[in-house]
């Protein structure tokens, strides 16, 4: 390293225009690096499903985990067809079902339209308008909604479908007063519209646009579409993928820009305040910049993109990047007043290169843990960070030398100024504290780990991507009426298949009515569910309407008739709901639409609701018929499974980090007491850190959910600092008293700790600036641990030490 050092400061323009050709080309590979504003793909798709057995004789108990049964697709031919006397001559066929619904997330667009007296004339031929104006949009497709949907009615003695529609729309035809009241009365009369393409009250309506190349630009503009609703006293809410990733997108381009602006003027206002020189403010500017296009440039490469998860990347490379910045010129201004010779970038690069080695590597391994993540986002969030880092390494240790080297040397007055002032008298009074209030600073970190072993189990995981939203956002506060109107719009799939070797297994009036039962029996012990789509709540509507009677019919025969409008009915359904799989054309599988929201929170999915849902359905699985697999799917299900993978992720994550970061401090200090030194300050800072969050009510999250492993590498440093100074003071004053020695190294390394500490919180408490509120979390508690990790470093790991000793003294007694 003597030799490499020797040869920068002879020849410091080689390295200055090496470092510019990289920064070149990292640039052109940097701008064509996206933003992805698709926030499910995340989420673990195809792994969360969960399959059950009913079994009588263990009714009361929990059922019976499964395999699903694997089943060939029937050949059974259609069962016939009805023709509504509406739309005369049109034939319905019977298709196969789809037992495996999809869930996209993007590309959908859904509109809500309420007022207080929606059916009138002057607001359906003002929907009528909206209409036609927006699908005339190329990138709009038709919707699909209430009035393109069929309903059941009497007709004297039989029972037909019917359209809840019939008006002709072509050519803008006015919509009459007979007219509109036929659809409300049809509308009201069908509780299965209910939560599903009305809300409850029927006084909203819900359309459903697949949509092609939406963006931010075209928010407003599609928004302002339906202003002639609006004009007549309605309220329109948009909601649906489309919207939530152009939101997602608006978010990424202003916070990206926003956040790196503000970490790296706060970490130069604090090199300009601690070092008050040019120089402090132009080299760590400079590798910042250098630094976040290298970093940009190979995430491109790798073919990374910037998510709601990585964009905090540029800000963690700038903030942590600079802790080396301030240990080279710290180290810089230390060895000018010293007035030893040499070159002095090289003497201070050389004397301090062996820390930034030693805490660049364990903050890479750090975020390298999160490589252990299922979660994908995670993974390539910890690579492109890890990344960041090893080019700051890089650059503070040939780079700044370089620039140093060419810069002329400060004037006496100024470096003096780093000697002096209120941190290093604060500095000074800590350092003869602590060795006299050892026991003092012991029992405190004792009462943490108390803290920290109430408050583990006792945070919650909040996995709902509309929460993330800030509570003061338009878009978020009318979610949540959507909501509270339609029930949300992720609907739990439970899809039931019949025992093997049953034929026509759910057209038979017994096992229908079990699962009937069944659907009743968990809307009664959960408020959380609102509405079932399903074979038998249709079979059940259309019953009432036939005969007056809610419920399945007894006679197969009539079930028989039924099932066939109900297979028609399932033939017409799209949009935001895919009604195609309720039943099978065997009849040997039905799959349940059951649509939740939080009653509790009065919000969309949230973890909580989810699992109140999950738990209902699993209860009630035994009163289906005997022998029926219950599979639960859907996007709750999905959400769940994210969350019990980010638990999973962070603790492997953080025992993989605990050892990684001791066993690279054990074989540096070549002593396992060294390297367990090095250890303590981080878990006191995260003890201090789970104390915060239980005492905030901040809850992990996808982001938060990545902070312990990384404070680890990262917290790691400032003790690497301290106990390398410990062990060099100790071999050079090894006759000094033990006491002695700690007041001596704290009063050497607590500046240079102190202000990497202070310029890399200051840089993370920007990011409570960002919109999103996992990343504005993720900033506080960054702070806040590695916060801790400082306080713990100067005052209990010199206790832990002192402890040590008198141990060790009375044992030798």
């Amino acid at each position: 390293m003597e030799k490499f050092f020797n040869f920068t400061s002879k020849h410091p323009w080689y390295i200055i225009i090496t470092v510019l050709l990289i920064t070149f080309f990292s640039a052109v590979s940097a701008i064509n690096i996206k933003l992805d504003a698709n926030y499910a793909a995340f989420f673990p798709y195809g792994q969360a499903d969960e399959t059950y057995v009913s079994d009588h004789s263990k009714t009361g108990t929990t059922p019976i985990v499964a395999q699903r049964p694997q089943r060939e697709k029937s050949n059974t031919e259609e069962t016939g067809t009805v023709v509504s006397q509406e739309k005369e001559g049109i034939i319905l066929p019977i298709q196969d079902g789809q037992t495996e619904p999809d869930y996209p997330y993007g590309g959908t667009l859904l509109v809500l339209v309420e007022a207080d007296n929606l059916y009138t004339p002057e607001i359906f031929n003002a929907m009528q308008e909206c209409l036609h104006d927006f699908v005339a949009r190329r990138e709009v497709g038709e919707p699909f909604s209430v009035f393109d949907f069929f309903t059941f009615e009497k007709r004297g003695s039989r029972l037909a479908m019917v359209p809840i529609s019939t008006h002709e729309d072509i050519g803008n035809i006015p919509w009459t007063d007979e007219e509109v009241e036929h659809v409300q009365n049809l509308i009201e009369n069908d509780p299965n519209l209910k939560f599903f393409l009305t809300s409850e009250d029927c006084n909203s309506v819900m359309f459903s646009f697949p949509i092609g190349g939406f963006n931010n630009a075209m928010m407003d503009e599609f928004s302002a579409a339906f202003d002639p609703l609006r004009a007549i006293g309605c309220r329109v809410y948009t909601n649906g993928g489309a919207v939530i990733s152009a939101k997602v997108m608006e978010y990424l381009q202003k916070d990206l820009v926003t956040l790196v602006g503000l970490c790296l003027i706060v970490i130069l206002l604090t090199f300009y305040f601690s070092f008050k020189s040019v120089r402090s403010i132009f080299l760590p500017a400079s590798l910042s910049v250098i630094a976040i296009i290298w970093t940009l440039g190979s995430m491109n490469v790798l073919g990374y993109t910037i998510n709601i998860l990585n964009i905090v990347t540029p800000c963690m490379v700038i903030t942590l990047g600079s802790a080396y910045s301030v240990h080279i010129l710290n180290e810089y201004y230390v060895e000018f007043l010293a007035g030893r010779k040499g070159n002095t970038a090289t003497v201070a690069s050389i004397k301090i290169v062996k820390t930034i080695i030693l805490a660049s590597a364990t903050t890479i391994f750090g975020f390298l843990c999160l490589g252990v993540s299922e979660t994908t986002g995670l993974k390539d969030f910890g690579i492109s960070v890890s990344l960041g880092i090893l080019y700051c390494a890089i650059l503070a240790t040939t780079y700044i030398p370089a620039m140093l080297t060419i810069f002329p040397e400060p004037s006496k007055t100024k470096a003096l100024k780093q000697s002096k002032g209120i941190l290093n008298k604060l500095i000074e009074k800590i350092a003869i504290i602590v060795p006299k209030a050892w026991i003092l600073l012991i029992i405190i970190a004792l009462l943490l780990f108390a803290g920290y072993l109430y408050t583990n189990n006792r945070i919650s995981l909040d996995s709902n991507y509309m929460s993330y939203f800030p509570k003061s956002d338009e878009f978020g506060r009318e979610s949540r009426h959507f909501a509270e109107k339609m029930g949300g719009t992720t609907p739990f799939y439970v899809t039931l298949e019949a025992p093997e070797g049953s034929n026509r297994f759910f057209m038979n009036a017994e096992n229908l009515a079990d699962v009937w039962i069944f659907e009743q029996q968990i809307r009664k012990d959960n408020k959380d569910i609102l509405q079932i789509l399903s074979y038998p709540s249709y079979v059940a509507f259309a019953n009432k309407t036939l005969t007056g009677k809610e419920g399945i019919p007894d006679s197969n025969g009539l079930l028989m008739m039924m099932a066939r409008l109900v297979m028609m009915v399932q033939n017409y359904s799209g949009g935001t709901f895919d009604l195609s799989g309720i039943i099978s054309q065997d009849g040997n599988s039905i799959t349940l639409i059951v649509q939740n929201w939080d009653s509790v929170e009065k919000d969309l999915m949230t973890t909580s609701s989810i699992e109140r849902v999950r738990e209902t359905l699993i209860d009630n699985i035994n009163i289906l018929p005997d022998g029926t697999y219950v599979t639960l799917s859907g996007d709750p299900m999905v959400n769940l499974k994210f969350t019990k993978t980010l638990f999973a992720d962070q603790n492997r994550s953080t025992i993989l980090s605990i050892f990684v970061v001791l066993i690279l401090t054990v074989i540096t200090f070549r002593s396992l007491i060294k390297g367990i030194y090095c250890i303590i300050p981080v878990i006191c800072g995260i003890f201090i850190n789970y104390i915060f969050m239980y005492s905030a009510g901040i809850p992990f999250d996808i982001i938060t959910v990545s902070f312990t492993s990384i404070a680890i590498g990262c917290g790691v440093d400032d003790a690497i600092h301290f106990t390398l100074r410990y062990s060099k003071n100790r071999e050079i004053y090894c006759n000094e008293k033990q006491a002695e020695t700690i007041k001596r190294t704290i009063e050497e390394t607590g500046r240079p700790i102190i202000l990497t500490t202070l310029s890399i919180v200051l840089g993370m408490m920007m990011l409570s600036f960002a919109s999103y509120t996992p990343i504005r979390y993720f900033g506080l508690l960054m702070s806040v641990t590695l916060g801790g990790c400082m306080v713990s470093t100067i005052l209990f790991l010199p206790a832990t030490i002192l402890l040590k000793e008198q141990i060790l003294s009375k044992a030798k007694k």
